[in-house]
């Protein structure tokens, strides 16, 4: 059975679908919160997210505090090694993309999920700020970092409370610019699935360098197709009448009986 992982970055981040290290810095960012959920669980050997503790009850978190920091420590070459898209990264490409992540800032609405009287709650939230601060680096590339800052907060607290969508390992092996399409345009992230897409809604949220008509006839259809091929869509179809694409998005359980048939 492949691997799952927490993802939770998706239609309301601020971040162009022409630039490839976003789509890097994305994934990393599933990783690391991956690996932070893992080590509060004490489950340190483990990288990859489970569905056991993706439906960890209650219990386990109320005594979880939204702005609580917590940090992890991770090896970077274990990480290269284990983990498709880092394979091609050598030493020093690992170090900057630490770095650099820690330095990117983040402009986006993002909801955090607490606990009312046993109940989840989802309140409206806004961070600006980067992801985490690093604390230390080794030799041996043993990285301590802390989710200490507003966006990590909110990172780590939904990720406890289960605030996020799964996706499939597989997922990572699609093309950056794929990923980027998915989590903006399709990813039905907190019950909420669009069921058409308008090209005026993906160019703004996608920012296509093309003409209309290159993106209705070409760029459109091809990334579409290509979603369908790796049963991250259901079908597509464009309707002449709205003019918009209408789609029907395969959920994560779907794919999971497709990969155990091997289909």
């Amino acid at each position: 059975m492949s691997s799952q992982y927490p993802i939770q970055l998706a239609q309301d981040i601020n971040l162009n679908l022409n630039s490839d290290c976003n789509a890097t810095e994305l994934m990393m960012i599933d990783v690391l919160t991956n690996i932070a959920f893992h080590q509060q669980y004490n489950d340190k050997n483990n990288i990859r997210f489970t569905e056991f503790l993706h439906s960890c009850n209650i219990p386990k978190i109320k005594n979880h505090k939204t702005n609580q920091p917590i940090t992890i420590k991770f090896n970077g070459r274990k990480l290269r090694k284990s983990l498709p898209f880092l394979k091609k990264l050598k030493k020093k490409g690992m170090f900057n993309l630490i770095y650099d992540l820690e330095e990117t800032e983040f402009n986006i609405k993002y909801p955090i999920r607490t606990i009312e009287n046993d109940k989840y709650i989802n309140k409206e939230n806004h961070v600006n700020s980067t992801p985490y601060t690093v604390l230390n680096l080794d030799d041996k590339e043993n990285y301590e970092i802390c989710f200490d800052t507003e966006f990590g907060l909110a990172l780590i607290n939904n990720v406890l409370y289960s605030h996020h969508s799964l996706v499939l390992e597989k997922f990572y092996n699609l093309t950056k610019t794929a990923q980027l399409f998915y989590r903006k345009l399709i990813l039905p992230y907190w019950g909420k699935t669009k069921k058409n897409l308008s090209i005026e809604r993906i160019i703004e949220k996608v920012g296509y360098n093309s003409n209309e008509d290159n993106l209705r006839t070409k760029i459109i259809p091809q990334m579409l197709d290509y979603l369908k091929e790796n049963d991250f869509i259901d079908y597509w179809k464009f309707d002449q009448i709205t003019t918009k694409y209408k789609y029907d998005h395969m959920n994560y359980e779907d794919q999971k009986r497709l990969l155990k048939n091997g289909l």
